[in-house]
């Protein structure tokens, strides 16, 4: 077994857009479009540490220390489908920094109780 610690204390700042639409169809379907867009910037430090040992040698101490991008875009586009308790989701988003991308695709079917 190991132990595993990150140590980052940080500030942000953000932007953003969020825009929502919603439409009701004749036959009871509800319609729901949403559309945003975030501006992030890390204020302060913008250093992580991370450190990992494993139980039986705890005394040897693995650290790895990064820079974090100082600012990031996020947008991305939901839409819903419901009727009556039922509904059907489908997103997608993406992050934007100057050393990754980030893409998160989602589905989700469920039931309001």
């Amino acid at each position: 077994q190991k132990s595993y610690s990150i140590s980052n204390d940080s500030v942000l700042a953000s932007l953003g857009l969020n825009l929502n639409y919603n439409y009701e169809s004749l036959g009871g379907y509800i319609w729901q479009i949403n559309g945003f867009g975030f501006y992030t910037q890390r204020l302060g430090d913008r250093s992580v540490e991370s450190r990992l040992a494993y139980l039986y040698s705890p005394d040897s101490i693995i650290y790895q220390r990064a820079k974090i991008d100082s600012d990031n875009v996020m947008f991305g586009l939901n839409a819903q489908l419901q009727k009556g308790d039922y509904f059907a989701r489908a997103g997608f988003n993406r992050e934007i920094a100057n050393s990754y991308r980030w893409n998160n695709f989602s589905l989700s079917f469920g039931m309001k109780f």
